[in-house]
């Protein structure tokens, strides 16, 4: 992965589909994981690492507008 995909977000629809049993299963999954993440937040402030993005173009320090 090149440095330049790593930082710009891929949000094009995949040809993916993933339904019924297995579909809830995941969506589950899913779900737990990030509650548990924020309950344990909750329980214990700065455990959880959330992601940040780069920085955001045009809006860098000591950048100024002509």
């Amino acid at each position: 992965m090149s440095e330049h995909s790593a930082l710009t977000r891929d949000d094009h629809p995949v040809n993916l589909h993933v339904g019924g049993r297995a579909g809830a299963a995941i969506k589950e999954f899913a779900g737990r994981l990030w509650v548990g993440r924020i309950r344990r937040e909750v329980r214990k402030p700065g455990s959880t690492i959330w992601p940040k993005g780069g920085p955001r173009p045009g809006r860098q320090r000591g950048v100024t507008s002509p």
